[in-house]
């Protein structure tokens, strides 16, 4: 099991759950990117959204599909990147970022981990 590198939390407005976590893998595979990593393998608890990008299923939302289609681009053009899934239960770090998100206004990036760790 590795260590995070970095921790990222954001409290946007969407109107679905799968754009949400669209938003945030597109926003930490750029992160990651413009930090040098070429090898990055992003693990999320929303199957549905890893579906999407891997290609496993089609979106129909048009706004979701066209996220899906930037990172789907987006990591087809930079290095080894892969976005794979891990059950909610297995990653509980990631659900206590994401609930102590909800109360925090705006984009925080913690190199190493979060306070809330």
């Amino acid at each position: 099991m590795g260590q995070p590198l970095f921790t990222v939390a954001d409290s946007p407005c969407f109107n679905s759950s799968e754009i949400g976590e669209a938003l945030v893998v597109r926003a930490v595979l750029y992160f990651a990117t413009s930090r040098g990593f070429t090898d990055i393998l992003l693990e999320t608890d929303s199957l549905v959204v890893v579906n999407y990008v891997n290609g496993i299923a089609v979106c129909k939302d048009i706004y979701l599909h066209t996220l899906v289609q930037d990172i789907s681009l987006y990591i087809s053009s930079n290095g080894k990147m892969s976005v794979g899934f891990l059950s909610r239960q297995a990653n509980c770090v990631a659900y206590a970022l994401a609930q102590a998100a909800l109360s925090h206004p705006g984009l925080e990036v913690w190199e190493g981990s979060s306070p809330w760790l």
